[in-house]
């Protein structure tokens, strides 16, 4: 019994271990950095580290094709600025902008009458699920980091 307590405890730690060394990277989101010489890069946002970041300097599409560029790390102290593009924002976007333009049907009226509420429905619903789509796409926030590491970090917590 002793024996195979041994072994199954052997065999749980290696499985763990190798996972661990095999865990794929894959990118947090789009990103535009822009150093203190004014060098500016555009990639994918890979991870980042106590005073670093690692960036993929290819687009989604290369990534997933498996096209090899080598990642490029900067540290904080030579970052000016990062501006960063979340993915699906579009989606987001629309979804809400729909929802709201559905507001006057789901509320009702108060009188029981729906048939100009449903010809106003008909309306909002894709002038908002528009509206919200392109509020989306336009959607980036930048940091000024400054080559301050303070800053940094603060970056680092609003993308977790």
């Amino acid at each position: 019994m002793r024996c195979t307590t041994t072994i199954a405890t052997l065999l749980l730690g290696a499985c763990l271990h190798a996972q661990q060394n095999d865990a794929i990277i894959k990118p947090i989101c789009r990103i535009d950095i822009t150093t203190l010489g004014e060098n500016k890069l555009k990639g994918l946002l890979l991870y980042t580290s106590d005073s670093s970041i690692v960036v993929y300097p290819g687009k989604r599409k290369q990534w997933n094709n498996g096209t090899k560029f080598k990642p490029v790390e900067f540290t904080a102290s030579r970052i000016k600025r990062i501006t960063v593009k979340k993915n699906n924002r579009a989606l987001k976007g629309m979804t809400i902008g729909s929802v709201v333009g559905a507001l006057p049907m789901l509320t009702g009226s108060k009188d029981g009458n729906t048939a100009g509420l449903q010809e106003l429905t008909k309306l909002s619903m894709p002038v908002g699920g528009v509206t919200g789509a392109l509020l989306g796409l336009t959607q980036q926030r930048s940091f000024y980091i400054n080559g301050s590491v303070t800053l940094f970090k603060e970056f680092q917590r609003s993308i977790k």
